[in-house]
């Protein structure tokens, strides 16, 4: 009798619905935020810009194999 009881106490089936006050998240780190390889919380930032190419340093010139000395 008491092994029935028990059995139909248990109604939760484990799925959240989408309209639940309970947030997702995707590693305990809250939006926004990821863990890195060490397993600590670290904000989303977008990559760094790639660096920015301004020629030849002077008494150089460029050529298909990079920049090369004036003679």
């Amino acid at each position: 009798m008491a092994a029935t009881a028990a059995q139909a106490a248990t109604g939760f089936s484990g799925v959240v619905p989408d309209h639940s006050p309970i947030v997702k998240v995707e590693g305990g780190c809250g939006p926004g935020g990821h863990r890195d390889r060490f397993g600590y919380c670290r904000p989303n930032y977008p990559p760094p810009p790639p660096p920015r190419y301004y020629g030849c340093p002077p008494y150089t010139h460029p050529t298909p194999y990079g920049c090369r000395r004036n003679y």
